[in-house]
Parts: structure tokens; C-alpha cells; sequence
């Protein structure tokens, strides 16, 4: 196996394809039986942390508690949604396939598919990472994943295997440069000499394998995943993100939580932000809503991330006119404005 193949901005990419595919799929359902994208949010409530301790949170034992962000996207959920045309997992395997071909191949050779065995998708934003925003990416899945299947997948291709705690096991690339760039189709062998930014490259990778969980990101990511997964420090559902993560619905077909560390990569994306939360709920009956909501350590900064908003939101509506998507954002930027209420930022409208 050529660990230089994978490509870490794709994984990335496809997971967040996988959350656009939510919003399109949803927004072409004329029946009315899937109503739309339900994004929502509130205050912390403290006693709502014992939901944590029951499934689908039992997921996040693998996250360190001092993580900045935190994405999930349930593939198994989506595949459910139509069952008798497989649309949804004939479209995530194309994502893929398409993206990230060697991973494609190798999880078909552990016997794991998206939306099937492949239940969901992490991605995890570690701690102090806008230095090195590439050394705290990490990805997982979780699902009915075979281990022993796996090991043989992913191993003798070069890698180093580690024994790691819990029974798990880590195969590292010391030296390969793993590229990074979001949807970047240039061959390894075509990147320049010379220096790169972490953005460019990963110069080292790692793969860890344990029953129900795969890791990709740096090596020293994925062994402390894996360490926390085995009870060797604490997991976020402990941690600062903990009173975000109890505010979401547990059916959720994609969420997100994310909090201010002032050595983070949320600050130079929204400055000032102290926490905020997205979650997509898809149900059989009703109406859907769409809200959103994000807390600021003051009010200038709450509204300059009010700004910046709207100006995605008219972009956004504007790059998907004439669709379904177009509609609702047009809708969302003509009829529910961005508000802001002191130190709140937050958006709801009816879908």
C-alpha cells in the first residue's frame, strides 16, 4: 500500500460532501415526507450531560476532552433515509471512490462500505491548532468494523505497527508526506521541492485500528485517541464541549460542536467565538427549521461574524440559484436575516 495515495484534505472533503448531500437531499424531497435540515441551539443546560453516557455519545470515547471541534455525519442514518433506491449509499461510495480512491480500496478489503458497516464519520479538530492546524486534523469511523479484518488490510504496506492500548493496533508512516489539500488532484510525484506549509503536506501518517473505531491523522493524534478510547484520560463528554454536545438530538443525521482555545484554528475563523453548535435532524412527519446559534466573548465581534454571515449566506444563495438549496437560502436571507442579540449571533427560519 502507498500511504502517500491518501490524502487527508480528501477525507476531510468527503465527509463534509456527505453533509451537503443531507441538506440537497432533503431540499429535493417534494413529498413531504422527509421534512428539512433542522439546525438548532440554545442554552448549556448542566443537568443534560447524563444523556452522554448513552448511545450515540458513547462514540466520542475516542475524543480527547480538551478538543476544539467536533463533526459527526451518520452515513447509516442517510442510507436509511431510501432503502429501496440505495441513492444515498451509492452516492457516498461514489464520494469516495471518486476522492479517495486508495481508501476506498482498502476499506472494500476490510470489508467495510459506507452506510453500511461504515455507520459514521468523525472529523476532530485537536487542541492548539492553528499553529499546525494539520498535525491536530483526525478522522474516524465507526461502525461494525472487524478489527482482525483490518489489520490485514491496512498492514503490510510499509507502515510500522504499534501495539496500542485497548488491544488496538497503529500502523505509522514516519517519512511519507501525506498532501493535504482539499479536493487537490496533483500526484505526489508532481509536488515541487522544497519547503511546504503544514497545509501542504503531513510528514507523517498513521492508521489506527481497533474493534468498531478507524483512525487517519497524525500519529500522535491517533495514539492518544486511542489511549483515551482505552480509559487513559478523559474524553470530551467531560471536557469544555460537553454542555454543547448535551444540547444535541441524538438523531441526528450530522452535528457539530466547537469552542474558543485561544492557540486554536476557530479563532482565525470566527474571532471572539466561545462556543457554538449546529445540529441536522431529518424526520417523517412535520415542518423543518433551520437555526443556528454562536456566543461571543463581545458584542463587536458578534457583529462582524453577523457579517461575514450574510455575505456567505447571499454568496451561497446566489452560486445555487434555480435549485432547491438556492431557494431555501434565498428565502433565509430575504425573510430571516442574521440577528444579533448582544453576544448571540443566531439565524431561524421555517424550510
Amino acid at each position: 500500500m502507498d500511504i502517500r495515495a491518501l490524502r487527508l484534505g480528501r477525507v476531510v472533503g468527503v465527509c463534509l460532501a456527505a453533509l451537503v448531500a443531507v441538506g440537497l437531499g432533503v431540499a429535493c424531497d417534494t413529498t413531504g415526507k422527509h421534512p428539512a435540515v433542522s439546525i438548532s441551539g440554545g442554552g448549556p443546560l448542566a443537568s443534560a450531560r447524563a444523556r452522554l453516557t448513552g448511545a450515540p455519545f458513547t462514540e466520542l470515547a475516542f475524543v480527547p476532552a480538551d478538543a476544539e471541534a467536533v463533526l459527526r455525519v451518520d452515513l447509516a442514518l442517510l442510507a436509511r433515509r431510501d432503502a429501496e433506491t440505495h441513492q444515498t449509499e451509492k452516492m457516498l461510495d461514489f464520494l469516495l471512490r471518486a476522492q479517495q480512491p486508495m481508501a476506498w480500496k482498502l476499506l472494500g478489503d476490510a470489508g467495510v462500505h459506507a452506510g453500511k458497516e461504515l455507520r459514521a464519520v468523525y472529523l476532530v479538530v485537536g487542541p492548539r491548532a492553528g499553529a499546525q492546524p494539520s498535525q491536530s486534523m483526525l478522522v474516524a469511523g465507526v461502525g461494525d468494523i472487524d478489527a482482525a479484518r483490518a489489520r490485514a488490510a491496512f498492514g503490510g504496506g510499509g507502515g510500522i505497527a504499534e501495539v496500542a492500548p485497548g488491544g488496538a493496533t497503529i500502523f505509522v508512516w514516519p517519512h511519507a508526506q501525506v498532501a493535504l489539500g482539499m479536493g487537490s488532484t496533483m500526484p505526489y510525484d508532481k509536488i515541487e521541492s522544497g519547503p511546504h506549509t503544514e497545509d501542504q503536506l503531513l510528514q507523517s501518517s498513521a492508521i489506527g485500528v481497533a474493534d468498531g473505531l478507524l483512525l487517519f491523522g497524525p500519529p500522535t493524534l491517533v495514539r492518544r485517541a486511542l489511549a483515551v478510547r482505552a480509559g487513559e484520560g478523559k474524553d470530551v463528554r467531560v471536557g469544555e464541549l460537553a454542555d454543547e454536545l448535551a444540547q444535541l438530538g441524538g438523531d441526528s443525521a450530522a452535528w457539530g460542536v466547537a469552542r474558543q482555545d485561544a492557540q486554536g484554528l476557530v479563532r482565525s475563523l470566527a474571532p471572539g467565538l466561545r462556543s457554538g453548535r449546529f445540529h441536522v435532524v431529518l424526520a417523517d412527519a412535520g415542518k423543518g427549521a433551520l437555526e443556528l446559534r454562536a456566543e461571543f466573548g463581545g458584542n463587536e465581534d458578534a457583529r462582524a461574524f453577523a457579517t461575514q454571515l450574510e455575505t456567505m449566506i447571499g454568496a451561497a444563495a446566489l452560486m445555487t440559484r434555480k435549485t432547491p438549496i438556492g431557494d431555501t437560502l434565498t428565502r433565509m436571507r430575504d425573510e430571516s436575516p442574521v440577528r444579533v442579540d448582544g453576544r448571540v449571533v443566531s439565524i431561524g427560519t421555517s424550510l
